[in-house]
């Protein structure tokens, strides 16, 4: 049986797998016939101790720590966080979970990667096996060199005021998974060009 691995990207440290990871998970195993294994990588230590008493916006203040934290634990760790993904026949990354995959030789499809942001990373890309999805709206996400780049358009209303919406929304596009299921086929099944 095909494997597919998914590693997701910054601040999805809930208990258990997030929601709409499970959920994109157990769609994709459907739509594919493939295992789909999800790679919970997890940065060591806490938000730092902070005396400012604030009532305004405490959420998004936890959630900035959150996501810097997991970025530069990324960041320092980008090789060892690879070399640890299980073996798998196709790769999912989503925002920073794109640059750990970057570094396998497989078939990977990214979503909202913001690897040509990353001028130390050097990306195992080439466009026959690296799907690069990007929401029309999303700020992080950029095109690729050496990449078949694509771009959703989708409106998300919430995302006019909050660009971060169309950062998380590639687990609940329809459209997303119609195009990784399409380049799975092509790709690791090797059915007909996706493109």
């Amino acid at each position: 049986m095909n494997k597919i691995c998914v590693v997701h990207g910054v601040g999805f440290f809930s208990e258990g797998v997030h929601e709409s990871i499970s959920s994109f998970c157990t769609e994709l195993e459907k739509c594919t016939g493939a295992k789909v294994l999800v790679h919970r990588w997890e940065h060591p230590g806490s938000s730092p101790a902070d005396p400012r008493r604030t009532w305004l916006f405490p959420t998004m203040k936890a959630w900035v720590h959150e996501v810097i934290m997991d970025f530069g634990y990324v960041m320092t760790n980008l090789y060892t966080l690879s070399d640890s993904l299980p073996v798998a026949d196709m790769y999912i990354g989503h925002s920073a979970g794109g640059a750990v995959i970057s570094q396998i030789n497989k078939p990977m499809v990214l979503m909202g990667c913001p690897l040509q942001l990353m001028y130390s990373v050097k990306p195992k890309i080439e466009a026959a096996h690296t799907l690069n999805i990007m929401h029309y709206r999303d700020p992080i996400a950029a095109p690729l060199d050496g990449a078949f780049n694509t771009v959703i358009y989708k409106p998300v209303v919430g995302s006019i005021f909050n660009p971060v919406s169309a950062h998380i929304r590639y687990w609940d596009s329809e459209e997303v998974m119609r195009s990784i299921v399409a380049f799975y086929n092509a790709s690791v099944r090797g059915e007909e060009p996706w493109h």
